[in-house]
C-alpha cells in the first residue's frame, strides 16, 4: 500500500540514497525509515519513503516483512530503463537465517514490486533425499533439474551413521532448502543492468547440517524478475 504524504520523515532514518528512481533524470532521495529497539539491534515498522527530486513530494510504502535486523538499501537498473530500481535488504534474525527482500520500480512515482522474498519463497520448491553410494539428490520442482551432491569428503563417522560399508543407505533420510537467507544484486555482463542472485542452504539430517546451496540467478522481465539461471555450490 502506498500513500502520498508531505515531504516530512516520521521514522527515524535507518539509511539512504541518492539517484534516479523516477526516470526524470532529476536525482531522488530514498530513504529507510523505522524504530529501533531499545536494547538490540532490531527495527520495526520499516518503510520506503522517496522523495521527488523534481516535486519534493514524499511518498511512503509500507513493506509487508517490515522489521529485522540491519536493514540496506541499493539503487540500481534492474529492468533497463535507465531509472534505477530500488533493492531492500533486511535480515529476518540476527543470524541472517532467512531474510526479507524487495525490488521495487520507482518509473511511475509509484512503487512497483518486481520482486518480494514471500513470492520467491512460494514458488521455489525443492525436494532432498539422501540416495546410495554417497550422494544427496537435490531435485528442483521450479525448472525440474536434478543436482547430486557428493558426500565423500564428508568424515568416516558421518558417512558411517547413514550408509553401509557397502554404500547402502540404512534408512531413508529427507533434506531440505531452508528460505532465501541471502540475494546479491549482480551486474554479471558489466552493462549496467543488474541481477538478483537468491541463495538458499541445503540441508540434510538437520538444520546445521549444511550440504550446500542453491544459486538462483534471477533478471526482469520489465514487470517482475525470473529464473534464468541455477546451480548449486558446495564447500
Amino acid at each position: 500500500m502506498t500513500i502520498r504524504h508531505d515531504p516530512v520523515l516520521c521514522g527515524r532514518v535507518i539509511t539512504h540514497a541518492v539517484g534516479d528512481v523516477t526516470g526524470d533524470m532529476i536525482e531522488d532521495r530514498v530513504y529507510l525509515t523505522g524504530r529501533k529497539h531499545a536494547y538490540r539491534p532490531y527495527w520495526e515498522d520499516i518503510e520506503l519513503v522517496v522523495q521527488d527530486g523534481r516535486s519534493g513530494i514524499v511518498t511512503k510504502t509500507r513493506l509487508p516483512g517490515n522489521c529485522g535486523y540491519n536493514p540496506s538499501l541499493f539503487l540500481g537498473d534492474f529492468t533497463g530503463n535507465s531509472a534505477k530500481d530500488i533493492f531492500i535488504n533486511i535480515n529476518g534474525d540476527a543470524n541472517q537465517t532467512y531474510t526479507y527482500d524487495y525490488v521495487f520500480s520507482y518509473i511511475r512515482s509509484q512503487a512497483d514490486l518486481l520482486f518480494s522474498y514471500e513470492t520467491y519463497n512460494n514458488g521455489y520448491a525443492y525436494n532432498v533425499s539422501y540416495a546410495d553410494h554417497y550422494k544427496v539428490r537435490v531435485i528442483s520442482g521450479y525448472n525440474k533439474k536434478i543436482y547430486d551432491i557428493d558426500l565423500t569428503h564428508k568424515d568416516e563417522k558421518y558417512l558411517s551413521e547413514i550408509y553401509t560399508p557397502d554404500g547402502k543407505l540404512k534408512e531413508q533420510i529427507i533434506g531440505n532448502v531452508l528460505l532465501l537467507n541471502a540475494a546479491y544484486p549482480i551486474d554479471m555482463a558489466s552493462t549496467g543492468k543488474y541481477q538478483l542472485l537468491c541463495r538458499q542452504r541445503i540441508t540434510g539430517r538437520h538444520c546445521s547440517d549444511t550440504l550446500g546451496y542453491i544459486e538462483n540467478y534471477l533478471k526482469s522481465s520489465g514487470t517482475e524478475l525470473y529464473l534464468f539461471d541455477q546451480n548449486i555450490a558446495v564447500g
